[in-house]
């Protein structure tokens, strides 16, 4: 089953895929590693975020087989009309994003323990 979030703009609900799916196509389609994500975020998030949300929702649609037919710039509308950068629907998605980005990322001490057996 494929993580996603759903975030409603402009009363309307959206599904945002944040599986390793996603996080590939980002990495392959804008050249960006994985390291570089909350840095290039922070810097210029005018770009950043309406490319990953637009991504995310793009990705979630093709997953479902649903039909996508909206552009990066109707997602850079989206976010304007929600309240920008600063947006409550940015914050959710923004930390969810970095959480998906850590979460199949093994702790120290299941490094150690895996070791171990």
């Amino acid at each position: 089953m494929m993580k996603t979030i759903k975030l409603t703009f402009n009363q309307k609900e959206l599904e945002f895929s944040l599986s390793i799916g996603f996080l590939g196509e980002i990495l392959e389609n804008w050249n960006v590693s994985v390291s570089e994500i909350d840095k290039k975020i922070s810097d210029n998030p005018f770009k950043w975020f309406p490319i990953f949300l637009y991504e995310s929702a793009k990705y979630s649609a093709e997953y479902n087989k649903r039909e996508f037919d909206s552009t990066l710039y109707d997602y850079i509308d989206l976010i304007e009309q929600d309240g920008g950068v600063d947006s409550k629907n940015l914050v959710t998605f923004y930390k969810a994003l970095m959480k998906s980005l850590t979460n199949h990322v093994p702790v120290e001490k299941d490094i150690k323990e895996s070791k171990k057996k």
